[in-house]
């Protein structure tokens, strides 16, 4: 029987090297990223993927009868991904609080959470949240430390009028307001104007109102325009 096979970690840091293993009866050749039929025992993996070795080899029955056989041993490769931190929201209203959640390939992994106050004395892969700003997460093993993305969590500000060109009609054009913001869950223009989208737009001077609720919270902004 001929034996052969090959050793080494199975997972490969981002711009790291690590050494595939290849241990046998005989000669034999490597095939892979960047491999293409190195006899080394030892080869150097910078890229993820399947490394092969293959070799011919014979072999001599009790009865003096002589083979040739082809053999062939695969191994793995996988390079870490950058960790991903999903939240279960990123928009907070008054006493609200979101959940972040770190996903790694990691096996027995630390966290470091920082967050917009620094860092979080949290090793663990989910935290609670109730203030807003950048959130990111190194983790870390035996093998490998990781940096994640980076996510934000916004907080509740009160729901304004605003206007992309100031708050002046010349040469009786005219204006387009827009209600901004992220957590409004209905709009209602109020009169002279009216309407539930988001933008509106007016031609004469005047103050102009609407009903906004966001956050369960209603709030009526008001923006005055003027004549030229």
């Amino acid at each position: 029987i001929f034996n052969f096979n090959i050793n080494g970690p199975q997972f490969l840091c981002p711009q790291d090297t690590i050494q595939l293993i290849g241990t046998g009866d005989t000669t034999f050749h490597w095939f892979g990223p960047n491999q293409m039929g190195t006899s080394d025992s030892i080869i150097n993996v910078t890229e993820a993927g399947t490394y092969v070795i293959s070799l011919f080899f014979s072999d001599t029955n009790s009865y003096g009868c002589s083979s040739t056989s082809f053999g062939t041993a695969s191994y793995t490769v996988q390079e870490f991904e950058v960790p991903i931190i999903n939240a279960n929201q990123t928009l907070l209203c008054p006493g609200d609080s979101a959940i972040l959640t770190a996903n790694t390939m990691m096996v027995n992994p630390s966290y470091n959470w920082q967050g917009p106050n620094g860092n979080i004395t949290i090793n663990d892969s989910n935290i609670t949240v109730g203030t807003f700003g950048d959130y990111y997460c190194v983790i870390s093993n035996a093998e490998c430390t990781l940096e994640s993305n980076t996510i934000s969590i916004l907080q509740y500000t009160s729901p304004e009028i605003i206007s992309s060109s100031g708050s002046v009609i010349c040469n009786n054009e005219s204006l387009s307001l827009y209600v901004d913001s992220v957590f409004a869950s209905s709009v209602n223009w109020l009169p002279p104007l009216s309407g539930s989208n988001f933008a509106n737009s007016v031609s004469v001077p005047g103050i102009f109102q609407c009903e906004i609720v966001a956050c369960g919270i209603t709030t009526i902004a008001s923006f005055e325009v003027f004549a030229d």
